[in-house]
């Protein structure tokens, strides 16, 4: 009995599969090396512009003895602030986030099916200190709003 030609679809089949197995895996390599770091040092600069943007008005409205115009001021500038959460820490009292005095921001408010993260786990960006008449009242903190990779704000 004489043998038939073998198929050369289960051959070409595994390779392609192969290859595709690979590129996958080198697709996942580069966003972990190139991708990842290049967003968390945008993300760094964003937040250090938006802090010395926000940080002469805060102190004026920390001069003016106003602390109720806080929120506004930061609830005006988070719309800038793209995948981030400003928060303004004094030294005597719970942070002040963009909403109403003494709410403390989370991510994922209202959404269902996400876990609120407090704000202690995200990741802090950039911190200065604000000072009104050269005593520091408090420091203005950028958060990540998401914990975990930085790329992950665009999944």
């Amino acid at each position: 009995m004489a043998l038939r030609p073998r198929s050369l679809f289960w051959s070409l089949t595994g390779s392609i599969v192969g290859v595709l197995i690979l590129t996958s895996l080198l697709q996942i390599l580069i966003v972990f090396v190139v991708v990842e770091p290049i967003v968390r040092s945008r993300q760094a600069t964003r937040a250090e512009e938006l802090i010395a943007t926000v940080a002469p008005e805060l102190e004026v409205a920390l001069a003016d003895g106003f602390p109720g115009r806080l929120p506004p001021v930061l609830a005006r500038y988070q719309r800038l602030a793209e995948g981030m959460i400003l928060v303004f820490e004094p030294l005597d009292g719970p942070p002040i986030g963009p909403g109403p005095p003494g709410r403390r921001p989370r991510r994922g408010e209202g959404g269902r099916g996400e876990r609120r993260v407090p704000l202690e786990e995200l990741p802090v960006l950039a911190r200065q200190d604000v000072e009104v008449d050269g005593v520091v009242a408090g420091q203005l903190v950028v958060h990540r709003s998401r914990p975990g990779l930085a790329f992950s704000q665009w999944l």
